[in-house]
């Protein structure tokens, strides 16, 4: 006999080349399985190449940049680019790139020396004025390290009401300068949550 396989596919927030794979059950004694393998390419009218980019970790006070790529079908829009950062400590600007792929434009991203301590996430826009396309998002990830550095950031207990509360796990957080050749000295640690 015959069957019918209809398959439907989630383009939105996917790009470049997809593979899925799907199997097939029959009542068919000899083959009672069956592997059907799906490729597509999904070109990319106006995007970053990436959602994210990791800006890693940053001394407070210094400067770093990172390279994205943001991906335009039709490079004759390239003009009508218009790039927002969402944060005064970011700035995003386009780079040339003499012989280049005119689909890809490279986009740098610095974050700015007095960014304050702490984590970032922020956010840089790419837009086109004649709003043919969405606008592209990149979010923007990393650390900017003060003066000292807690590590890790965060600690996580699972509380074992059975055991005495001496066999409990013990987990070490350790505080670091991060200046060289300064004193360091902790001076204390306060439990805002009275745990």
């Amino acid at each position: 006999g015959e069957g019918k396989i209809e398959v439907t596919f989630d383009s939105s927030h996917k790009k470049g080349k997809q593979e899925k794979t799907i199997t097939v059950e029959s009542n068919d004694p000899t083959q009672p399985k069956a592997t059907l393998r799906i490729s597509l390419l999904i070109e990319v009218e106006f995007d970053f190449e990436t959602p994210a980019l990791n800006i890693g970790r940053v001394r407070k006070g210094e400067s770093v940049s990172k390279t994205a790529v943001l991906l335009i079908k039709n490079p004759s829009k390239r003009s009508l680019l218009i790039l927002n950062s969402q944060s005064s400590h970011i700035v995003a600007r386009l780079v040339e790139s003499p012989g280049g792929d005119e689909g890809r434009i490279d986009v740098e991203i610095t974050v700015k020396p007095e960014t304050p301590a702490g984590r970032l996430n922020e956010a840089v826009v790419a837009e086109l004025s004649d709003a043919s396309y969405p606008a592209a998002r990149l979010q923007i990830a990393g650390t900017v390290i003060g003066n000292f550095e807690v590590n890790p950031e965060t600690v996580s207990f699972i509380a074992d009401t059975s055991r005495a509360a001496t066999d409990q796990a013990e987990q070490r957080v350790q505080v670091s300068g991060t200046q060289d050749g300064s004193a360091f000295r902790l001076l204390g640690v306060k439990d805002f949550d009275n745990l």
